[in-house]
């Protein structure tokens, strides 16, 4: 039995676009226009576990506000930022979008990815895999990203230093 919930056509290929639109900022260190997909109370949620169910209770490999998101967005592209030695390149490969049956309240639309992430930065190649979720809400044309929960796959393993989000 499956637990997805059928997509239009439209909705999907808006939802997959704004997705990829999303990625593509990423890909490209873009974070001033990856911030601008967030809604206001927006949050990154990264788990240090595959079964955590709360960023407040317990450890994430990374939990960000705004506020945080900010500070990291800024020393990134900072001049004098060691980080800015050295260019952060990316690629990301979104599949499986869907919308699980089971969806938050308040509006938002709950959708659920794959993904395999590629970052090279200091002569280093490091992949990346896991599952997205996205809680989004419409905003005119296109979406606003409430949370995105990053699900690792390798989650509780050891990991490294992330310059740039996943």
């Amino acid at each position: 039995m499956h637990d997805l919930m059928p997509l239009t056509i439209e909705d999907k290929h808006r939802i997959e676009g704004f997705l990829y639109e999303e990625a593509l900022c990423l890909d490209e260190a873009r974070l001033d226009d990856w911030m601008s997909l967030y809604s206001e109370d927006g949050v990154y949620w990264m788990p240090a576990s595959p079964a955590q169910t709360c960023p407040l209770t317990e450890i994430s490999i990374l939990y960000e506000d705004q506020l945080l998101m900010d500070i990291r967005r800024r020393n990134l592209g900072h001049a004098l930022s060691p980080s800015m030695d050295y260019p952060i390149r990316g690629s990301r490969i979104i599949g499986n979008i869907h919308l699980p049956k089971t969806q938050p309240n308040g509006g938002a639309i709950r959708v659920c990815s794959t993904f395999h992430a590629q970052l090279y930065y200091r002569e280093e190649t490091t992949h990346f895999a896991g599952k997205y979720t996205h809680d989004l809400v419409a905003k005119a044309e296109s979406y606003s990203i409430v949370r995105k929960r990053v699900d690792l796959i390798n989650a509780d393993g050891v990991q490294r230093n992330l310059l740039i989000y996943i």
